[in-house]
């Protein structure tokens, strides 16, 4: 696009319309955490074009993907971050940060009651899991040693309505991950996220939209971009239950695959 209005010094006033690039963490950035530094770097570089917005998007805690965004550095555009589910979405605005929380009242007040249960429980019994609380509205819980994933998930799953109650329960849903289960409010999922991050954007700024995800986790956010004229991208390890909603799967798992399905895109 060339610029049709230039201020003092060269500068370009009249703005792109922004490429919003929705990216999921887990099983897409990274794999079990952990990210692969050569790759990133090609990333970073690919991501800095001055028309690009890049959103993490993640079932966890804000303070954590802050870390992550922080490694983008100045040459990605960051402007948001879906945590939590889409419990709550970080705005950048300079160098201050906006905690925008998107649960409900009653679902914040079941959970936080949900905790205080999770703990009392803790210090009753010695089950073998650990509790972890978003800096928000959300709980994970990590299984122990003793557990295999579907062993713990039967476990959980099986006892968690004696330990809550049914009346609680009916507040909040349980997401299985590679890790943990997360609990987060009935209402809120990544698609929350995603359309709450979209109302910031009026319609002359917004260019193209594209969702990066791998599992089953992605699949509302994904409806929602694909209703906006969106592509939706994955590496390899795509899920079998979100491969159906994909565009483009690129060569290679999680990060290497996710950098080729996006060259592919744009």
């Amino acid at each position: 696009m060339l610029c049709q209005d230039v201020k003092k010094k060269g500068e370009c006033k009249a703005m792109q319309a922004r490429d919003v690039f929705f990216i999921d963490y887990d099983g897409s950035l990274a794999d079990s955490g952990d990210i692969d530094v050569k790759l990133f770097a090609e990333l970073v570089e690919m991501m800095s074009q001055p028309n690009f917005d890049l959103v993490l998007c993640s079932g966890r805690p804000a303070p954590y993907l802050q870390g992550v965004r922080s490694f983008f550095g100045n040459k990605v555009k960051t402007p948001y971050i879906i945590a939590e589910n889409g419990s709550v979405v970080v705005v950048r605005k300079g160098h201050r940060f906006y905690f925008e929380m998107l649960v409900p009242w009653d679902e914040r007040q079941a959970i936080f009651k949900i905790k205080e249960d999770l703990r009392k429980i803790q210090q009753r019994n010695n089950y073998d899991f650990v509790v972890e609380y978003g800096k928000d509205y959300s709980i994970s819980v990590h299984w122990g040693r003793s557990f295999e994933k579907e062993a713990f998930w039967e476990y959980f799953n099986g006892n968690i309505e004696s330990w809550i109650g049914a009346q609680r329960l009916k507040k909040i849903r349980f997401v299985p991950t590679s890790d943990c289960i997360d609990i987060f409010g009935n209402s809120i999922s990544k698609a929350t996220g995603v359309k709450h991050v979209l109302q910031h954007y009026a319609p002359k700024d917004l260019g193209r939209i594209f969702y990066v995800g791998d599992s089953a986790n992605d699949i509302k956010a994904a409806q929602v971009v694909k209703t906006m004229g969106g592509k939706i991208l994955a590496p390899e390890n795509v899920s079998s239950d979100f491969q159906p909603f994909v565009d483009i799967v690129g060569k290679g798992r999680t990060l290497s695959g996710v950098i080729d399905a996006i060259k592919t895109a744009i």
